[in-house]
């Protein structure tokens, strides 16, 4: 057990000596806890537990890509659950667009891990440098001081005095011997202050010292005001105003990290609204001129899954064998209830100038059996064409899909991030 430095029966000079080895492991600990805000970004792949091909194919995709059993592959493609993780968000944008065109709809979120609660060199040191015993130091009698000594003295005294003085007049500070020394100051500290300042001054505190408080835990000592001053060393000696800037120094590092995520992700969404720009004058020539009219979209009663009517209207100089789509579910609110892929091939191709109606039933396993639209009256479906083919099977534009839904991936991490950024405040 250390050995406190006054009020134990020591010489000055010991006591002095033992204040220096306090400011020192305070210091030491202080060092070791400005250090332990992590750079370290990871972006994980996670699987939202929505499926863009039927369940059974999505399965079957997904256990051939990972090289796992049906069974485990169903086991493993849990909602929320992390597939895999990397330091840069390229590779995770990739695999999470895979992934989707595989048949398992994932995200990619940005992880920004906390701090190491494993303490430091430094904050070792401080710990053990608290167990070192200084031998007692004693001086000369004052009767054979001279003068040379005694203005020394008097000096000292004199900057003690100016000291004692401006410690008096300075703000409120954090300090103290014992926990409850430390918490009382803490205390003054919030009373003095604004009261819009007050729980970001108890917040600043805790996130400051939490690496310490976990290091003395580690520790080997058992005096309690040894670990309070230990715990508190980040802190010792700050005003509110140097404790707020301390604080908000760590989290803008983790701000800036959030940041730079950002504008990754607006330069790739611009990027994206580049290519579309670039096909959107071919896909005109012969896409624009085909019409999805009168959709809607039903539940019948007993029926597994829904029904989606529609009519395909050719008003280009093509035939048409096939037509691929991206449909929209609304409430009668306008909420997006659901967005998909939708492909009809024409038995018998539609010839230019002609229309069909279709019905198509959906098996309870597909995307667009949405179980919230079942119990809704007056959903809104909107279809719109993203590809065609003609009785050749070439295709007759190029479809927009892919690029749009790695946009809207973006978008939505690009809101996610930035609702978790701005959540970064004391």
């Amino acid at each position: 057990m250390a050995t406190g430095p006054a009020g134990n029966g020591h010489t000055w000079i010991t006591a002095l000596l033992y204040r220096g080895r306090d400011w020192l492991s305070g210091r030491l600990l202080e060092t070791g806890q400005a250090a332990d805000t992590p750079d370290g970004v990871a972006y994980n792949v996670v699987f939202t537990g929505r499926y863009t091909l039927p369940e059974a194919e999505a399965i079957t995709n997904m256990a051939a890509f990972f090289k796992l059993g049906q069974v485990n592959t169903q086991r493993l493609l849990q909602a929320g659950r992390t597939l895999k993780s990397y330091p840069d968000k390229a590779p995770a944008d990739k695999l999470a667009r895979l992934l989707t065109r595989a048949g398992a709809e994932c995200r990619v979120e940005m992880e920004i891990p906390a701090a190491d609660d494993e303490p430091g060199a430094a904050q070792k040191v401080a710990f053990a440098l608290e167990n070192v015993t200084i031998p007692e130091i004693h001086l000369p009698d004052v009767r054979q001081f001279g003068r040379r000594q005694w203005g020394f003295i008097g000096t000292l005294v004199l900057l003690l005095a100016a000291i004692g003085t401006w410690e008096w007049l300075r703000p409120p500070v954090i300090g103290g011997d014992t926990l409850a020394d430390y918490e009382a100051s803490v205390e003054r500290m919030v009373a003095r202050a604004d009261p819009a300042d007050g729980p970001r001054i108890l917040h600043a505190v805790e996130m400051l010292t939490a690496s310490a408080r976990a290091a003395q835990e580690q520790s080997a000592t058992t005096d309690p005001a040894t670990a309070a001053r230990l715990i508190y060393a980040p802190v010792e000696g700050k005003t509110a105003e140097e404790l707020l800037a301390q604080a908000e120094a760590r989290l803008e590092r983790q701000r800036e990290a959030y940041r730079r995520g950002l504008a990754e992700a607006d330069q790739k969404i611009a990027a994206i609204n580049d290519q579309l720009a670039a096909i959107a004058p071919d896909n005109a020539v012969v896409l624009a001129r085909i019409s999805i009219e009168e959709a809607a979209f039903g539940w019948p009663t007993g029926a597994s899954g829904p029904t989606i009517v529609f009519t395909v209207r050719n008003n280009s100089h093509l035939p048409l064998s096939r037509i691929l789509m991206q449909g929209y579910l609304y409430d009668s609110s306008g909420k997006l209830l659901a967005s998909h892929p939708l492909t009809y091939a024409v038995s018998g191709g539609i010839a230019p100038g002609l229309a069909r109606s279709v019905a198509l039933p959906m098996p309870h396993d597909s995307p667009w059996a949405v179980q919230k639209a079942r119990k809704l009256k007056d959903v809104v479906l909107k279809l719109r064409v993203a590809n065609a083919e003609n009785r050749e099977g070439e295709s007759l534009g190029i479809d927009y899909r892919p690029l749009e839904a790695e946009r809207q991936r973006h978008l939505d991490w690009k809101a996610k991030t930035q609702a978790e950024l701005e959540a970064i405040r004391l």
